[in-house]
C-alpha cells in the first residue's frame, strides 16, 4: 500500500533525516566490518575470514571453513525509523544463484533487530555483541545445506 504525504516540507525533512541516518548506519557497518575482520584474524584464524568488499559498497564477504558467504545491506524504513536491512547469503552449490541464509536489521547505534524491528536481547555494538553476531552468522552459514 502506498502512503501519500502531501506536506512537502515534512517530506523533505523525512528524506533529510533518512539520509543522515543512512550515513551513520554506513559508518557503523564499516566499523563492524573492521571489527569482524580483526576477529577473523585473531579469534577465528583458519576457521573464518571476513572483509569489507572493495567492489560493492555496503557488502561484507567472508568464508567459514571454506564455505563462502556475504552480507548485503540496503536501507529500509520501518515505522518511521531507518535501518540497514542485512541479508546473509551464500552461493548455491550447483548454480551461481544466491541463497538467503539469514536476515536482520541494524541501526546507527549498532543495535541489532529482527526483521519486525524487535531488538535482539543482550546485543549491542560492543565487542561481545559483535562477536556473538559474527559467531551466529558463521553457524547459520554452516547449518545451511543447500
Amino acid at each position: 500500500m502506498l502512503t501519500i504525504q502531501t506536506d512537502l516540507s515534512e517530506i523533505y525533512s523525512d528524506l533529510q533525516n533518512a539520509q543522515n541516518s543512512w550515513n551513520r548506519i554506513i559508518r557503523k557497518f564499516n566499523d563492524i566490518a573492521d571489527t569482524w575482520s580483526s576477529l577473523s584474524e585473531t579469534q577465528f584464524k583458519g576457521i573464518a575470514t571476513v572483509s569489507l568488499s572493495d567492489d560493492m559498497p555496503h557488502k561484507i564477504s567472508g568464508s567459514v571453513l571454506g564455505k563462502e558467504f556475504a552480507l548485503d545491506m540496503k536501507p529500509v524504513l520501518h515505522e518511521k525509523k531507518l535501518y540497514g536491512h542485512i541479508i546473509v547469503h551464500a552461493p548455491q552449490r550447483l548454480t551461481s544463484d544466491r541463497i538467503e541464509i539469514a536476515t536482520f536489521l541494524f541501526d546507527a547505534t549498532g543495535t541489532y533487530f529482527d526483521v519486525d524491528g524487535q531488538p535482539y536481547g543482550g546485543l549491542n555494538s560492543n565487542y561481545d555483541g559483535e562477536f556473538i553476531i559474527l559467531v551466529n552468522i558463521a553457524l547459520a552459514v554452516l547449518r545451511d545445506n543447500r
